[in-house]
């Protein structure tokens, strides 16, 4: 929400190992584009193009994304334009918070996409395993639309089963998901999310580093103040941060 906070995690990041990029979230919706206010008004910026502003003096170390989520399924890929080309091309993608998304919406906003192929985060949520049963091998099935040889227009898939609400995920169930979706798709990036905080980060991630020694993180949810302030809370964040950061360089 501010290129203050922004500045400040990435100045704790620099202790992360050059593989790794500090991944900054940008909450966006159909709504909010249009300045119709949501139930987040602590997480989503009022003004879209102000992303801008706070997205442009980062440097090379942040992966600056978009979260993108709309009602208007049949648009996906048009709003994603609009949306890219408000910011700018200092935005490297989007992280998709949609349970399956029409893949025809994402190969128009990449095959139309002015910028530099963009990274596109398909978020695997709790409706989106409901909707496959919340079989593993079903989740990754369902992934190949997204990956076909050539055509690979989702970079990244997140399990998180959490909305963003602080829900700690289930390790074990993470891990069937992950070793499906690799098995199929060796090349594409993985992520867990699901109520990560500086606490847990080590029992919850740690053991999976072994199988999965570049797996990405993403906590929201337990990093913020009470509601209704809903802000984001500094000092969680940046003990999150250091303590991610100290166990992604131990399983070098």
């Amino acid at each position: 929400m501010a290129q203050s906070d922004a500045r400040d995690l990435l100045e704790n990041a620099a202790f992360l190992s050059s593989e790794r990029l500090l991944m900054l979230g940008f909450l966006v919706s159909n709504k909010t584009m249009n300045r119709i206010p949501n139930k987040w008004p602590g997480r989503y910026p009022a003004v879209v193009r102000s992303i801008a502003e706070m997205i442009s003096s980062l440097g090379p170390r942040s992966l600056n994304l978009v979260h993108y989520n709309t009602d208007n399924k049949g648009e996906l890929g048009a709003e994603l334009l609009n949306v890219h080309q408000l910011i700018g091309g200092d935005l490297d993608g989007f992280q998709i918070n949609a349970a399956w998304p029409e893949v025809v919406q994402l190969y128009t906003y990449v095959n139309d996409c002015q910028f530099v192929k963009p990274r596109i985060v398909l978020q695997i949520g709790g409706r989106a395993m409901e909707m496959k049963g919340r079989d593993p091998r079903l989740i990754a099935a369902a992934i190949d639309q997204y990956r076909l040889p050539g055509l690979e227009v989702v970079t990244d898939v997140l399990i998180d089963p959490s909305g963003g609400l602080g829900r700690p995920f289930d390790p074990v169930f993470a891990r069937s998901c992950l070793s499906e979706i690799k098995d199929r798709h060796p090349e594409c990036g993985i992520g867990v999310a699901g109520g990560l905080t500086a606490e847990n980060v080590d029992d919850l991630v740690a053991p999976l580093l072994d199988e999965f020694s570049m797996l990405s993180i993403d906590s929201e949810g337990r990093l913020r103040t009470p509601q209704p302030d809903d802000a984001l809370d500094m000092e969680k964040a940046q003990a999150y941060l250091t303590r991610s950061s100290e166990m992604f360089s131990s399983h070098l």
